[in-house]
């Protein structure tokens, strides 16, 4: 009976013990902020862009910000007119990729598994791709603008904008998001690669030769979602399409259980090749990127000194500058940035962010208090 209770009283000491073992800190919240690009003034909150309710932010001018989201939309900032461009009918079916050509003022989308084009203040809707040829997203303009790319279930198509007439490439059939270089008459394409083997699953960038039938492969990374299409997979493409870009991005988010919240952040390598000259950079532990689209500029967040910062790098001398240390005031800190979207001339930055305290829960008692 002693030997009983001694063995029931251990597993109540231990229990205890694992109560303990949830975050000393105060959790962190999700804030939306903006600041200008030499850092002077941190505004927040600011969810002026109300990316949240709107979906992704393509953020021309103050003026002019397209969402997509569920729906496709434009904003205005100034005077906080919402635009509707589609009928209600119109189901967005690819909310990642909008292919803007500012010179026009047209977009391509996806709605309905089909890419369409519109006008910038919703004229001249035009659906683009065929009827009964399967599922299109993805759209990207090419790097003389002559073109467009889409992806036709894992296939890459291609449009010449001037007659509307479509090639389909049988090969690759594992492509996520492509872009097609003109001047090389090459295609640069996103994978993902599901062979028999799962270990194997890989993510990553190739350039495909139509000539010669040939992928070579530049950027790989382990797939961390072996399901499908993982959204946490960012792959970009800066505005000159000279520069490709790769990296899963992951809220933050709360892995306790029976005792109690414990919070973790996530960072991955950021990976950047530069198609021109062939070379490679790998940012290690990042939070999230974007480029700016006016100058071969990028941003991004990585965790430093504990913090997620925010940095600015010329691309040309592959020199970067701090933006933001990370501080928001005294004892409160950036936890994790997930967005970047700056504004086309990369003079105003708004960011999905994460806010944490350092003081400890017993010192802490009015965390949640306004500040």
């Amino acid at each position: 009976m002693r030997r009983k209770l001694t063995i029931m009283l251990s597993a109540v000491v231990m229990l205890l013990m694992l109560f303990g073992c949830g975050d000393e800190y105060p959790p962190p919240f999700q804030l939306f902020c903006s600041l200008p690009a030499d850092g002077s003034q941190l505004a927040k909150p600011d969810n002026s862009l109300n990316v949240s309710a709107l979906g992704k932010a393509f953020y021309i001018s103050d003026d002019l910000v397209f969402h997509l989201g569920d729906r496709l939309v434009k904003h205005n900032l100034n005077t906080l007119e919402i635009t509707q461009l589609l009928p209600m009918a119109f189901v967005i079916t690819d909310k990642s990729y909008l292919a803007i050509d500012r010179q026009n003022q047209l977009l391509y989308f996806s709605a309905d598994y089909a890419i369409y084009r519109i006008g910038f203040n919703g004229q001249g809707l035009t659906k683009l791709s065929p009827d009964g040829n399967g599922n299109y997203c993805a759209p990207a303009l090419s790097t003389c603008g002559q073109y467009l790319t889409a992806i036709r279930d894992r296939h890459i198509s291609r449009m010449d904008i001037n007659t509307m007439a479509w090639i389909d490439l049988p090969e690759p059939d594992i492509a996520l998001y492509a872009v097609y270089a003109s001047d090389e008459d090459a295609y640069y394409y996103y994978f993902r690669h599901f062979p028999q083997l799962y270990a194997d699953n890989r993510v990553g960038l190739s350039r495909f030769d139509p000539n010669t039938q040939v992928s070579t492969v530049f950027l790989s990374e382990y797939d961390m979602d072996s399901s499908g299409f993982d959204e946490t997979l960012k792959a970009q493409v800066s505005e000159s399409g000279r520069y490709f870009a790769m990296q899963f991005v992951i809220e933050p988010r709360d892995v306790g259980f029976m005792f109690g919240p414990e919070w973790t952040r996530s960072v991955s390598r950021l990976k950047i090749y530069d198609r021109i000259t062939g070379q490679y950079i790998e940012i290690p532990d990042s939070f999230c990127y974007a480029f700016v689209p006016d100058g071969d500029i990028l941003l991004y967040s990585h965790l430093k000194y504990g913090m997620a910062d925010l940095m600015q790098m010329d691309l040309a001398t592959r020199t970067s500058t701090m933006i933001w240390d990370g501080y928001y005031i005294k004892d409160f800190y950036s936890y994790a940035v997930t967005e970047i979207i700056p504004r086309d001339d990369g003079q105003m930055i708004h960011l999905n962010a994460w806010e944490r305290s350092r003081l400890k829960i017993e010192n802490n008692k009015s965390f949640t208090a306004p500040r």
